[in-house]
């Protein structure tokens, strides 16, 4: 992170009143047209509030690869994404997001029963479940049925840190379980022969269900995508797939910058961000949030001392932990940043040098295991 960047303050979106009530539009929009890249990244396991994705040492590669999104001709309300020569179909609702089928030259799947990807509003904790049911053709040769189950959770929120330096607040990240289940059918030849031989024998939730529990081979699909307010699709996608139960055997990482979605024509997510822009500027930094450090961090017992142009940080720890400091001004330009690590059970100090900073009110924020609190301090 640059060592004098402007940076949004690292309070969670919960702590300013004006912007609780302020949604993203996470639907995949017609005429949209994105560049992503693969990058290596696996930090997945930290859940709950007030976290802190630290995204600024990713090296991002220079070859992207573009996503785009087209209006089905059909009239069904199907938005079409294109994206590594595959076909998704998207249907939309006010509060859902649904994946109805893809295709690429090898696959062709197609649901009766769409699968469930978003429920909105995304909200800390919420779970949906659902259940998919439909037809796949592989090469025109292998036909067959596939189902499963999904569990869509929003896992955590907090801020993210972008390969840029600069810091994303509002952002909440889903977690989406798949259990896929397929069933071949050597005596079938073609995609006419097997929506006929399906629609013969109706797969209902008890049906599915049942078979869940029964079979034996089922593939285990692990998402998850970062959406911060204001912004129409994922900053980070994170995908493992893998037998039920066993190790991945694929893996991949997308990144989506922000400045990539606002060159994007999308008046819709431009309000929202100038509504949140205004929110946050009206707020501005509040003293009742200071001071606070969330129940379950491994920093206790933080003590903070001035002298002079030195600040000192003294803290125990429960757990393995690395520590990042930012000393802010309110409006939250980075002056002064330190880190270090410490073991279980260790007493530690942080030493901050403040020379040149003029005197008055400074926050304070430590970053421990990707959990943030803030400390007001006068320098």
């Amino acid at each position: 992170m640059k060592q004098i960047q402007t940076i949004i303050a690292l309070t969670l979106l919960s702590s300013t009143a004006n912007a609780q009530n302020i949604q993203g539009s996470y639907q995949p929009k017609a005429d949209g047209l994105v560049s992503k890249q693969q990058v290596a990244y696996t930090a997945t396991d930290t859940i709950g509030q007030g976290l802190f994705w630290d995204l600024s040492e990713l090296e991002l590669p220079k070859r992207k690869h573009t996503a785009s999104y087209t209006e089905e001709e059909s009239g069904k309300d199907i938005v079409i994404g294109t994206e590594q020569r595959t076909r998704s179909y998207y249907r939309s609702t006010q509060d859902c997001v649904m994946l109805c089928g893809y295709e690429n030259n090898l696959t062709k799947v197609e649901y009766d029963r769409p699968e469930l990807l978003l429920h909105m509003p995304l909200t800390y904790g919420s779970r949906h479940d659902g259940l998919f049911h439909g037809t796949m053709a592989y090469c025109e040769r292998m036909f067959m049925r596939v189902y499963g189950s999904c569990q869509v959770t929003v896992d955590g929120t907090g801020c993210m840190v972008l390969p840029s330096g600069d810091t994303l607040r509002h952002v909440s990240r889903v977690h989406i379980r798949k259990l896929t289940a397929q069933q071949h059918y050597p005596h079938i030849t073609t995609g006419r022969e097997l929506k006929a031989y399906v629609d013969s024998l109706p797969y209902t939730t008890d049906s599915i269900l049942l078979h869940l529990a029964t079979d034996s081979l089922l593939t285990e699909t692990h998402t998850y995508r970062w959406y911060a307010t204001g912004y129409r699709y994922p900053i980070l996608e994170c995908n493992t797939i893998g037998h039920k139960n066993g190790k991945p055997y694929h893996t991949a990482a997308y990144y989506c910058s922000p400045e990539e979605q606002e060159a994007m024509f999308d008046e819709e997510n431009a309000q929202i961000r100038n509504q949140l822009a205004e929110a946050d500027k009206n707020n501005g930094h509040r003293q009742d949030d200071d001071n606070k450090t969330p129940n379950n961090s491994p920093i206790q017992d933080v003590q903070i001392s001035v002298n002079g142009s030195m600040m000192t940080v003294s803290y125990s720890l429960t757990a393995d932990a690395t520590v990042k400091a930012l000393v802010c001004d309110v409006s939250g330009i980075v002056y002064q940043q330190n880190s270090q690590a410490g073991k279980a059970g260790d007493d530690c100090q942080m030493t901050i040098h403040c020379d040149g900073l003029r005197h008055g009110q400074y926050v304070l924020y430590l970053n421990v295991n990707g959990q943030v609190a803030s400390h007001t301090v006068s320098l």
